[in-house]
C-alpha cells in the first residue's frame, strides 16, 4: 500500500488547545505509513512555534476565513476567494484526506474538499455550535471525530452516523520561553511558604475569568498565604478591565498574570492546585495536563470536566460559577493529608495517562485512516 497523505490545515495565529492536540496527532502517526502535509495560513505564534521545532510546513497565506463575519454572501465571497488556492493545493500534492481541527478550518477548507476526489474529517473539539452555517458546511464532511462524549451529546441527530469518539493523544508540548516567563517563574519559585494557585486558559467567555477572580479574592480573605497566576492570551484586555474593580490593595500585590505560556510543566510543578471554572467545555487540556504533572484539580461540574475529574478522586467538581464553593474546595484542599491526596493525584495521573495515551490515540486514528483509504480504492 502506498503512503496515505493526509493534509493538516491550520491557522497560524495563535497555539490553543486545538493546535497543540492537532500537533500531537501528527506527532503520533507512523511515517513509514502517512505522509503528513502541514498548510499554514498566518504567521503567528503557532508558524514560530513550528520554524523553531523545524517542523516541514507550507505557507498558505489566506487573508480571510468563513465564519469570520456574519452574512450569506460575505461568506460566500469569502469562500470564492480561497477556494481555488485550496482546491488547488489538495490536488497539486494528491491529498487522500484533510483532517481539519478548529471551526476556521473547518467551514474554509468543506467546501473546496469536496470538489477533489479527498476525503474531509472534521475534528470537533467544542460544543457543537447553534448555527446555521456551521450545521449546513458540516453535512458535506466525510467523517465527523468527535473528542468527548460531551461533544457528540451535542452533535445534530443526522450527522452522528458518521461520527466516532476518538479521545486526543495529549502531551506537554515545550516551547523556548521568553525572558518575561522566565524571570516570572524564578520570582514564583521564591515564595516556597505560600500556596501558589494557577488558572491556565485562553481567556475568552466561557473560561468564566471573573468567577476565578471572585473565587481567588474569597481565598486571600481567607488565607493570606496565598499568590495567584493568570496565564492566558486572546481577550486579555477583558482581565485588565476587570483588576481596576477590585480595591484589595493587598490582594493584588499577590495577583499576577501572564500572557503567553511556554513551559506549562514548570508552572505545573510550583503550583499547588489548578481552579478552572470554564463552562461547556470540549475537553479541557489544561486539567489533563496538570493531571499528568500530579497537580490537584478543582473544576466546574460541567461539560466534558465530567468525564475527567471523579469529585474527590481524582479532583473536585463544584457547581458552575459557585466561586464559594470554589474557595471553599480549594482550602480544604491544602488540608488534606499528604497521605489522601498522594493517592488522588496518583489515581489522576494513572487515568490521564491511560485514557490520553499517544498508543491508544495512534492505533484509532491510523485504522481510520487506513479503513477509509482502502474502501474509498474499491
Amino acid at each position: 500500500m502506498n503512503k496515505i497523505k493526509i493534509c493538516f490545515p491550520v491557522v497560524g495565529d495563535s497555539i490553543g488547545g486545538s493546535a497543540l492536540s492537532c500537533l500531537d496527532l501528527i506527532n503520533i502517526l507512523d511515517k513509514k505509513k502517512f505522509d503528513i502535509f502541514l498548510p499554514i495560513h498566518v504567521k503567528g505564534d503557532l508558524y514560530k512555534l513550528l520554524k523553531e521545532k523545524k517542523i516541514k510546513i507550507h505557507f498558505m497565506p489566506l487573508n480571510n476565513f468563513v465564519g469570520q463575519k456574519s452574512g450569506f454572501l460575505s461568506n460566500l465571497l469569502v469562500l470564492l476567494q480561497n477556494f481555488f488556492k485550496i482546491f488547488f493545493y489538495i490536488k497539486r500534492n494528491k491529498i487522500n484526506f484533510v483532517h481539519s481541527n478548529d471551526g476556521a478550518i473547518h467551514l474554509t477548507w468543506v467546501i473546496p474538499t469536496l470538489f477533489t476526489k479527498s476525503k474531509f474529517f472534521w475534528h470537533q473539539r467544542v460544543k457543537f455550535p447553534n448555527w446555521r452555517l456551521y450545521k449546513l458546511l458540516s453535512n458535506f464532511s466525510d467523517k465527523i471525530i468527535c473528542i468527548s462524549n460531551y461533544v457528540y451529546s451535542s452533535l445534530p441527530e443526522n450527522l452522528r452516523k458518521k461520527t466516532i469518539i476518538i479521545y486526543d493523544p495529549i502531551s506537554i508540548i515545550k516551547k523556548k520561553m521568553a525572558s518575561k516567563e522566565k524571570k516570572l517563574i524564578s520570582y514564583f519559585s521564591k515564595f516556597k511558604n505560600k500556596k501558589k494557585i494557577i488558572f491556565l486558559a485562553n481567556i475568552i467567555n466561557t473560561k468564566k475569568i471573573d468567577v476565578f477572580l471572585k473565587t481567588s479574592i474569597s481565598i486571600f480573605r481567607q488565607n493570606k498565604n496565598c499568590i495567584f497566576l493568570v496565564i492566558g492570551s486572546d481577550r486579555f484586555k477583558i482581565l485588565k478591565k476587570l483588576l481596576p474593580n477590585i480595591k484589595n490593595k493587598k490582594f493584588k500585590k499577590n495577583f499576577f498574570y501572564l500572557n503567553k505560556c511556554y513551559q506549562i510543566k514548570k508552572w505545573f510543578n510550583i503550583s499547588d492546585v489548578l481552579i478552572s471554572t470554564s463552562v461547556n467545555e470540549g475537553l479541557n487540556r489544561s486539567i489533563v495536563e496538570a493531571m499528568l504533572c500530579k497537580l490537584p484539580v478543582v473544576a466546574s461540574k460541567s461539560g466534558a470536566h465530567k468525564e475527567l475529574i471523579f469529585h474527590n478522586k481524582t479532583g473536585w467538581l463544584i457547581k458552575p460559577n459557585d466561586y464559594k464553593e470554589f474557595a471553599k474546595y480549594s482550602l480544604k484542599l491544602f488540608r488534606i493529608n499528604k497521605k489522601k491526596i498522594s493517592i488522588l493525584l496518583e489515581n489522576a495521573y494513572l487515568f490521564a495517562k491511560d485514557k490520553f495515551s499517544p498508543k491508544n490515540n495512534k492505533n484509532e486514528i491510523q485504522n481510520l485512516y487506513i479503513k477509509s483509504f482502502l474502501k474509498n480504492e474499491n
